[in-house]
């Protein structure tokens, strides 16, 4: 199974959009990934403000 990280530009995307309310699927669209791995990046950062 192959797989890719997310980059450093679409973390800061990802936290911008977050920061602006919006649902992890339209983020996902956004970023062009799949719903579950916004979701998990952000539940992996969700004891403090979200880094890179």
């Amino acid at each position: 199974m192959s797989y890719s990280h997310l980059t450093t530009f679409e973390r800061g995307r990802l936290e911008s959009l977050n920061k602006l309310g919006w649902s992890t699927r339209k983020i996902a669209l956004e970023l062009n990934r799949h719903h579950s791995t916004i979701a998990r990046e952000l539940n992996r950062n969700s004891t403090k403000e979200y880094a890179s």
